[in-house]
């Protein structure tokens, strides 16, 4: 019972999503009364984008920066998860592009509505940049506003005391954002039902074979990067003993996290088998709960996935390394900076919509991706974390790190 507990909500959420199917695809009459309610419901998790994107990413700077960390662990734990999201993600395109993931879902392109695609140095330009204040707050702007963000969470750090009135509206302004959008997807299941009528209703059931080869590709790099990129991983942390310390004691967290299908949740066994494995204790209590929020390995595996599924979608054609590059940073984003705020529900598949230019109903397309790839990713994205872990106590002590505490082990046994 507790098991089917922590799948209710997606449970619930698929349920609706089938049943908005259903409705698409037996009784489309019904449909024009169903679009204005799906319509509103897409518009206010758009509207709320801008400002969970700037009050959420300015306070975990100045959060992260009051916490009493080592500088040295938390440099270590970035470049760690930066490089293995980066790997994810590549794999991820590799893979689905080699199988036709952009070009076979079955569906007659869908042109409409769609943005056209830039010139490589305009997409850089317009990317990370705008010209006026105001204009950063859109969705259109997305990038630059993650950056100013950055910034602006930066000199607040930089100023002190002084600071501290426009910290504490950071702070509050956070939360309360947070509440609004935890409000807005209690309304989930009813806003993608109604717009999911209408993707079906407007693209015939074909799509579903869509999904069904996007899920078959999830499961093979999930089994690529579960047990051939979390043992290399384990190798670069600490040789041969790094890859039998992991897999003697992966599976008790691997299975938490496929019942659970919470990071939350593992992290009381991630910490646990981090212990019994010889992490030392200071990058384990930093590792475990940072990447409880930000380290999501599988999550980005799919947010590459569900990109190249609206390209074959809408008939947009990948230009070369630089759709390619910009793909990869966009699941990156997505599923690392937005992933990692609570209840950001849909806000991952909302940022991926906007920054490509894709019409609003390519988000109620995309969201039953991230329920039926779920446990898959959970697994992905908790344990991985015990890995990151051992690599990161490399950075911190050296690279014989698990000899010294197996070594310790056998003096203290004697």
């Amino acid at each position: 019972m507790k098991s089917l507990k922590n799948y209710m909500s997606s449970l619930i959420l698929l349920a609706s999503v089938i049943v908005g199917g259903l409705i698409g695809a037996f009784m489309p009459g019904v449909v024009p009364i169903l679009k204005p309610v799906g319509s509103l419901f897409i518009n206010y998790m758009f509207v709320i984008i801008v400002p969970l994107v700037f009050f959420s990413i300015c306070s975990a700077i100045i959060t992260t920066s009051e916490g009493k960390r080592l500088g040295k662990i938390l440099s270590g734990t970035f470049l760690v998860f930066i490089v293995t999201a980066t790997i994810a993600a590549v794999l991820a395109y590799i893979v689905s592009v080699a199988m036709g993931l952009n070009a076979n879902t079955n569906v007659p392109p869908v042109t409409d509505g769609l943005a056209e695609t830039a010139s490589v140095g305009d997409l850089i330009v317009n990317a990370f940049s705008t010209n006026d204040f105001l204009s950063l707050f859109s969705r259109s702007n997305l990038i630059p506003l993650i950056l100013f963000s950055f910034l602006l969470g930066l000199a607040i750090n930089a100023m002190g005391d002084s600071a501290r009135p426009l910290r504490s509206f950071i702070k509050a302004g956070a939360e309360v954002v947070m509440k609004m959008v935890d409000m807005l997807m209690k309304l989930a299941p009813i806003g993608l039902s109604c717009y999911f009528a209408v993707a079906i209703n407007d693209f015939g059931s074909q799509i579903v074979s869509g999904y069904v080869m996007t899920f078959g590709i999830y499961m093979l790099v999930s089994v690529i990067y579960y047990f051939g990129f979390f043992t290399l991983y384990a190798f670069f942390a600490a040789g041969s003993d790094g890859i039998k310390a992991f897999w003697k004691n992966a599976v008790p967290p691997s299975l938490m996290a496929i019942s659970t299908a919470s990071s939350a949740a593992c992290m009381p066994i991630n910490l646990l088998t981090s212990k019994k494995i010889g992490i030392s204790s200071d990058v384990a209590e930093t590792v475990i709960p940072l990447g409880a929020n930000t380290h999501k390995d599988g999550s980005v595996i799919g947010a590459v996935m569900k990109i190249l599924f609206l390209f074959s979608f809408y008939g947009k054609e990948i230009n070369g390394v630089g759709s390619a590059v910009a793909i990869i940073g966009a699941a990156i984003l997505s599923a690392v900076l937005i992933g990692a705020i609570p209840s950001g529900g849909l806000s991952g598949e909302v940022l991926m919509v906007a920054l490509f230019g894709f019409p609003a109903e390519a988000v109620a397309i995309i969201a039953i991706i991230s329920v039926i790839i779920d446990i898959p990713a959970t697994l992905l994205n908790s344990t991985g974390n015990i890995v990151c872990a051992m690599m990161v106590n490399r950075f911190t002590d050296s690279k014989n790190w698990l000899k010294n505490h197996i070594a310790t082990g056998v003096k203290e046994s004697v």
